[in-house]
């Protein structure tokens, strides 16, 4: 059983499941029909459908309603740790012909911390991001008009590793709307230590990802929407408009740095300058 099952009550499996089975028997929602798929496809341990194979229409606007829908099933047995944003670089925009970044939801069971050794297994498709991660101070309740007012409620800054899970059934035609509904593929993130706010300029951090001592990837705090600050103030103002409430503790991660990487058995190591190291590794 992968990790991210082990917080499955099987009442809920079970629900689940006769979601789909009610589906036969009369006319549902479709943005239910497309969430209890992806709650199906969790609760039986199998890859992620890809809905828009079977809803072309599909949309984000759409998705982002299947994406609620997964979420609230999922937070009957977890907690929201905070948000992730996605598509942060054009050419990934590009790639999923999109023309806006996405975003998701981590959950608390996703927070590793420390020098952990990862198993691959607990993934379908484990990928590895480089972030930089916001800790929210101050609960935000209402849109933020610029990057002054989401200072006054963050109080930290640290380095992430994102896990996610890029565990679809095939990734032919596989379109943004798709990633939005599985609510951006989050899984598992690592969390390094923070650092006061005011101690660096986050926007001029550099990464350099190393395994077994081989440099493979390089990024800049830049690469998500220009600057750290305007990723992260995107992602609290999309969280919010998707209902969701921004609370005091959780954490805002702004998108991959340098591109996302197939998660290759080794040990890690995360340079990020200033801002600190992070070891992790895959076996």
């Amino acid at each position: 059983m992968r990790a991210y099952d082990s917080h499955m009550p099987k009442p809920f499996a079970v629900i689940a499941v006769a979601a789909i089975t009610l589906t036969a028997c009369r006319h549902v929602d479709p943005v239910e029909l497309m969430a209890s798929r992806l709650i199906t496809a969790r609760v039986s341990e199998r890859p992620i459908p890809v809905l828009s194979s079977t809803h072309p229409r599909l949309d984000l606007a759409s998705a982002y309603r299947v994406q609620a829908a997964y979420t609230r099933y999922r937070l009957k047995s977890d907690a929201t740790a905070g948000y992730k944003a996605g598509l942060t670089s054009q050419a990934a925009r590009k790639q999923f012909d999109v023309d806006q970044p996405v975003a998701g939801m981590l959950f608390a069971s996703g927070e590793l911390t420390g020098s952990p050794v990862i198993e691959s297994g607990l993934f379908w498709k484990p990928m590895i991001e480089t972030e930089i991660g916001f800790r929210i101070a101050k609960p935000i309740t209402r849109r933020l008009r610029d990057v002054d007012e989401l200072r006054h409620h963050v109080d930290s800054v640290m380095p992430v590793i994102e896990f996610p899970d890029l565990g679809f059934v095939t990734m032919k035609g596989l379109t943004g709307p798709d990633i939005v509904a599985a609510n951006v593929c989050a899984s598992h993130f690592l969390v390094g230590a923070a650092l006061d706010l005011d101690l660096l300029d986050v926007d001029a951090v550099s990464i350099a990802l190393a395994r077994d001592g081989e440099n493979i990837s390089r990024g800049r705090a830049t690469d998500a929407l220009g600057s750290q600050w305007e990723a992260a103030r995107w992602l609290v103002n999309t969280a919010l408009a998707q209902g969701h409430r921004i609370k005091a503790g959780q954490l805002l991660i702004t998108g991959a740095l340098g591109g996302m990487l197939p998660a290759r058995p080794g040990s890690y190591i995360a340079d990020y300058g200033e801002l600190g190291v992070i070891r992790f590794a895959i076996k």
